[in-house]
């Protein structure tokens, strides 16, 4: 990305660019064709509200702008400033159904606008944007004022600025993927596309791109060039870690290219040592800056790089960026701990989480301390500006997500209404407990139970529908009962 009138951009190794997309066309006409509003989706609205205020009149009902979006078309509004991919909330549901004409489809999404579990399994399952609802509900009559005040407002995507101000100083570099994903709702197997990527891939080079810089002073490169480094990335997350080697060699640049200065008058860059552990998923496939790497490895800018991939063919067994720390702990240990070193982390939270712990384990190991040591070592080099994470996102495996709450739901939950009465677990849905199960578990309790034969124990177990609570028969005096029941007190 080009600044206009070739300005310089003021940005930072490790700063961020804050890009405001646009949505889909299409889906946006999707939105529109089923949209009960009879004039141009072009033509110019200006939002209001009735608002009660005191005038000279006595207190009257005013229209009053509402800021929540500029002057703008309904299609301007669906396509720039309103998020219209995001499964709808269960309120917006709720009001759906008020719009629907057809019991069935109604019933429908009053149950989904419940929210709950239900609602969960059918998002992640199926993950439907708006659009998606207007069509599989074909008797909802949705006005477009609905829409525009009740549907979030598209946020800004965040990405690591991957390019140098030295180097570029008119420019910004970023990396992106394509982000793609797949559902299986109701109409069969669905794509869905990231909004920025796609939009990023569909522009032109002469497009206008909206974007602020937002500054990220906790990953900045350190000052001192002598400080040794490792980084440690994961597929984009190589971004930042691009800037901080260009950066490098822009320093490398600024010395060679001053002829007029005596070279004995020049400032010879000291680098430390830089130490890139980077992981995706094929070396043929995805990874990106190969040449740049090998350039920079040329110069001296980077020490090592260290390669490591979690889907090649040729591997035994998939490996992580965790286990290349895992196989050199010395570096690691020798660089944050002898050489006051710093640690970049950039990638989804799962790694980065895990490589914290690897490198907890190996001070712990090396550095013969405890486990709590570490971690607290850990936590002073984050307090110091020492130890750096950039996390940018979460892998969602929707499949695993999906089993494990129905694995949830399978479980029954006992609440009882006396704390003195020890809850009693019921393998399946509805099966009461025999007397001597009964007096068995009141055996095991240490604290005198009630007495049986006079009180009515209630429990209500939750399942994943609709259950009715569970009723303890009211228990008989009878000799078994009563000699547990005595059995118990003798061992008080």
């Amino acid at each position: 990305m080009s600044c206009q009138k070739d300005q310089e951009l003021l940005y930072q190794p490790g700063d961020v660019i804050s890009l405001f997309p646009a949505n889909n066309s299409s889906q946006v006409d999707r939105i529109l064709r089923r949209l009960d509003y009879h004039k141009s989706p072009d033509a110019v609205f200006k939002l209001e509200k009735l608002v009660q205020k005191d005038t000279r009149l006595g207190r009257l009902k005013v229209w009053t702008s509402i800021t929540r979006l500029p002057v703008c078309s309904v299609r301007m509004a669906l396509c720039r400033y309103l998020d219209i991919t995001t499964p709808p909330s269960p309120d917006l549901l709720r009001l759906l159904a008020i719009r629907a004409g057809e019991p069935k489809e109604r019933e429908r999404l009053l149950v989904l606008g419940m929210g709950g579990d239900i609602y969960d399994e059918w998002k992640l399952e199926e993950a439907p944007t708006i659009a998606d609802i207007l069509e599989r509900f074909e008797s909802l009559r949705v006005p477009a004022s609905l829409l525009i005040t009740q549907l979030p407002l598209l946020s800004p995507r965040l990405y690591s600025i991957s390019s140098s101000p030295d180097l570029y100083p008119s420019e910004i570099h970023i990396t992106v993927t394509l982000s793609t994903f797949y559902t299986k709702g109701n109409l069969g197997e669905i794509q869905h596309n990231g909004v920025c990527s796609s939009w990023l891939q569909d522009i032109s080079t002469d497009d206008v791109i909206p974007a602020c810089i937002v500054s990220n002073p906790s990953f900045h490169i350190p000052k001192d060039d002598s400080v040794p480094m490792i980084l440690v990335a994961t597929g984009t997350g190589i971004a930042p870690f691009r800037s901080f080697w260009q950066h490098r060699e822009a320093d490398l640049t600024k010395y060679d290219s001053a002829p007029e200065v005596p070279e004995s008058d020049r400032r010879v860059p000291t680098f430390g040592d830089m130490t890139l552990v980077y992981g995706c998923r094929k070396a043929t496939v995805d990874e990106p800056y190969r040449s740049d790497l090998i350039t920079a490895k040329e110069h001296g800018v980077i020490t090592s790089t260290m390669m490591t991939f979690s889907r090649e063919e040729s591997q035994q067994r998939q490996r992580y960026v965790q286990d290349v720390l895992r196989d050199h702990p010395w570096l690691v240990y020798s660089t944050i701990c002898r050489r006051n070193g710093h640690v970049f982390v950039s990638g989804d939270v799962t790694m980065a989480t895990e490589v914290r712990i690897t490198v907890e384990a190996i001070l712990s190991q090396y550095g013969r301390m405890s486990m709590v040591d570490a971690q607290n070592y850990v936590t002073r080099m984050k307090e110091d500006c020492r130890y750096h994470e950039n996390i940018f996102g979460l892998v969602l495996h929707v499949a695993d997500v999906i089993k494990q709450k129905r694995q949830d739901k399978k479980q029954p939950r006992v609440l009882v209404s006396r704390d003195i009465i020890k809850p009693i677990p019921l393998g399946i849905a509805g099966k009461k407990a025999s007397i001597s199960e009964l007096a068995k578990k009141f055996d095991s309790d240490p604290r005198r139970p009630p007495s049986l034969h006079q009180r009515r124990a209630t429990a209500t177990v939750l399942m994943p529908r609709y259950s009715k609570p569970l009723m303890i028969p009211q228990v008989e005096r009878n000799d078994d009962v009563n000699n547990n029941m005595k059995g118990h007190s003798g061992s008080k």
